[in-house]
Parts: C-alpha cells; structure tokens; sequence
C-alpha cells in the first residue's frame, strides 16, 4: 500500500472528494451491479438446459468472485468462477466453464456484430482519420483482411 501511495497529496484527493457529484456515483454504482445482476441470470439460463437450478444469488457470487479474481491474475476469473460454483452448487467444472466459454464467443459476435455496424454508418470519419493520422494503407485493404479473417 506504501507503493500506491507514496507522492499522492491527500489535501488535494479530499478537495476532489469534496467536489464530487455523488448522485452519479451511485447511479454507476446501481447500474454496475444490475450489470453483474443481469449476467448471473444469464449464467443461470446457460445452466439450466444442463439440469443445473442453481440460485441467482449463488451465481451473482460466484461472477463476482471471478472478476475479483481477475484483478490478481489476469483471466484467472473464469476458472475461478467455474470452481467457485462448484463449491457452492456443484455444478461440474467442465459444464460451467463451457458456458462461459460461449458467453466469450457471444459477447465476441456481438463486438464484431457492433464493430460491423460502426463501419457502416461512420466509414467517412474513419476513412478521414485514417487520412489525417498518415497511414498509408488503404482502409479498404485492412477491412478485406478483417473479413478474410473473419
């Protein structure tokens, strides 16, 4: 902790704390954990063609546990999630960890699926940036690779 601290001035981190609009604090800190809230419900939904009834409570722990567990090791949150709802639920590690594997390929074709959209309705402002920021490539040549890839 000494490292986090050290050279921060306090007197100017309490003016800043004196300054704040608490009001959105709170609404990012409501909406924040609807987000966690929602995605165990969603968990439970994934689980439950598997014969798995686990509480939403249980779930919401367990997501939890796993971001905690993110913040130390990187990526570690998803196993970590998975053995967690072991414990608590015994649900099999191997049949949790697959949900959430495929909430990683869904939230990655809903990404794509965004990234696609934004490339259709703003293709002139990216097209410029690319133009003021002197890349030489053609923008087109990297959006065929990206859909060759793809």
């Amino acid at each position: 902790m000494w490292l986090a601290f050290k050279g921060l001035e306090f007197n100017k981190i309490k003016g800043y704390f004196a300054e704040a609009n608490y009001f959105w604090v709170l609404a990012a800190m409501v909406f924040g954990l609807l987000a966690y809230w929602f995605r165990a419900i969603r968990w439970n939904l994934l689980l439950e063609p598997m014969g798995y009834q686990i509480s939403n409570s249980n779930s919401l722990w367990t997501i939890s546990f796993g971001y905690l567990m993110n913040l130390t090791i990187p990526r570690s949150g998803e196993l970590a999630r998975s053995t967690a709802l072991y414990g608590v639920e015994k649900v099999p590690v191997d049949k949790s960890f697959g949900t959430i594997i495929l909430e990683r390929i869904v939230d990655l074709v809903c990404m794509l699926g965004f990234l696609a959209l934004t490339l259709v309705f703003k293709y002139n402002a990216i097209l410029a940036f690319y133009k003021q920021s002197g890349i030489t490539i053609n923008p087109s040549y990297i959006l065929g690779i990206i859909a060759f890839l793809v």
